[in-house]
């Protein structure tokens, strides 16, 4: 859960740096939905498991989709106040797929009818038998995304200490500006090593 928060709201913070998230959430849509389609086809020949329903790139594509939409409102309030608010309802929604909606003495049961069906599997409302290989719902992952969101806001005015900016690696930034193509090749290029392996030991 650590490296996922961190990731999630690193790209929530990311947005801010963005010339157009509207343009970023279409694509990265379109690529969850392909990548859906993809999994799903090879869940149904041989590769059992694999198929990714609401994976963490749905979840991102959302994320910046819902920036683009409320951004203009974030700019206008006080980001410590709002990330602070998003990071306490993430909290509040963290239980949410176990049909608990609070923490500690601040929490109540969710009504069982959401979980009888998988229509909102998307929101993290599912049946015990709805399964995806790599599962971000929209609740509670989307505040994270919020928080990032709000937090890089002290990013897009600058306000960031000086020494963030020496801190630069190149090896690193040609990563992160071909971070969607090597996200999508690296299970393929793992896949094909572990198969390739496992045929040669087959011969032995």
């Amino acid at each position: 859960p650590f490296f996922a928060i961190f990731f999630i709201m690193l790209s929530g913070v990311c947005c801010q740096l963005s010339r157009s998230n509207l343009k970023r959430g279409l694509k990265l849509a379109a690529v969850a939905v392909l990548l859906t389609a993809v999994t799903l086809f090879l869940s149904r020949h041989g590769m059992e498991g694999t198929e990714i329903y609401f994976g963490i790139l749905h979840l991102l594509a959302v994320g910046m989709l819902l920036v683009a939409l409320i951004n203009r409102l974030l700019l206008k309030l006080p980001p410590l106040i709002t990330a602070i608010f998003f990071l306490v309802l993430f909290v509040f929604t963290y239980n949410i797929e176990s049909g608990v909606l609070g923490f500690g003495d601040v929490s109540f049961s969710l009504p069982k009818e959401l979980y009888l069906s998988d229509n909102l599997f998307f929101l993290g409302f599912h049946s015990g038998n709805f399964y995806s290989a790599d599962y971000f719902p929209i609740l509670p992952w989307i505040f994270v995304f919020l928080c990032g969101a709000s937090v890089g806001i002290y990013a897009k005015r600058d306000k960031f200490p000086q020494s963030f900016k020496k801190l630069r690696v190149p090896f690193l930034s040609v990563i992160g500006k071909n971070a969607l193509i090597i996200y999508i090749l690296h299970q393929p290029v793992i896949y094909g090593l572990i198969y390739t392996v496992k045929f040669f030991i087959s011969l032995f």
